[in-house]
């Protein structure tokens, strides 16, 4: 079951011409969310054969000697996440064109409620975590960033518009299943988007850069989360990819 609560406050204000910046309108939304889900679907934290109880259920299934762990979905933990998104937006008229502007904050914090369901058909781990594992925990209340800033300016005048975005990602971090010692976290960053374009009649230009200042997450810290080295960045969490600068170029013709 999901239970959502939203409350959602509007402020608007008009000013009046400042500086040769005309027509000033804020628009300010701030929504303050409550979001409860029992018996949240969750991945298990993966079970090795090597465990004499893991190995018999398995063997007493009919599973291939050659599966050495198996993992699965269950409806095990309950969850609260509770937020506050901000949003301002102002579109003053600078010139012949108009500037908009629109700023966004948003906090979060998701937890566990309650106690995990379990059984008792198989084996705790040393951490008393069956269906659960710390990994999987982690996913959940610190794999995602618990803050959020991001700000846009687009100017546009005639034929012509231009995009300026800012996003600032929060901290994440990954728990290791099993030691403590793995555990990673990895910093804010901030990721720059721009694109400048031009429209005569139908079609219009586009040139842009995702990532403009090529950005990467922290790399792993611990060589005993890189797989033999084989992985720079984590597989587990990551606040915005690792992909890097993106640049591109577009075409539309409006029919």
């Amino acid at each position: 079951m999901v239970s959502v609560i939203f409350i959602l406050l509007v402020f608007i204000t008009t000013g009046a011409e400042v500086l040769g910046v005309s027509a000033l309108t804020d628009i300010i939304h701030s929504i303050v969310n409550f979001i409860d889900i029992n018996n949240r679907i969750v991945l298990t934290g993966n079970m090795a054969r090597t465990n004499p109880l893991i190995n018999t259920l398995l063997t007493t299934a009919g599973v291939a000697a050659d599966v050495t762990q198996v993992a699965f979905f269950t409806n095990a933990i309950n969850t609260r996440t509770k937020g506050l998104d901000i949003v301002i937006a102002a579109s003053p008229k600078i010139g012949k064109g108009t500037l908009d502007l629109t700023g966004a904050i948003n906090f979060n914090k998701s937890e566990i409620v309650g106690a995990t369901k379990t059984t008792d058909k198989l084996p705790n781990d040393q951490f008393g975590k069956t269906f659960f594992s710390r990994l999987e925990e982690s996913r959940i209340v610190a794999g995602q960033p618990r803050d959020k800033f991001a700000f846009s300016a687009a100017y546009r005048t005639g034929g012509f518009n231009a995009t300026l975005r800012a996003t600032r990602f929060g901290e994440v971090a990954v728990w290791d299943a099993t030691n403590v010692a793995l555990d990673e976290v990895f910093s804010p960053r901030t990721i720059i988007d721009a694109s400048v374009g031009y429209k005569v009649k139908m079609v219009t230009f586009m040139l842009g850069a995702n990532n403009l200042t090529d950005v990467y997450p922290d790399k792993i810290k611990n060589a005993g989360n890189s797989s033999d080295s084989r992985f720079v960045y984590s597989r587990n969490v990551t606040q915005f990819g690792f992909g890097g600068r993106y640049l591109y170029g577009a075409l539309r013709v409006d029919l």
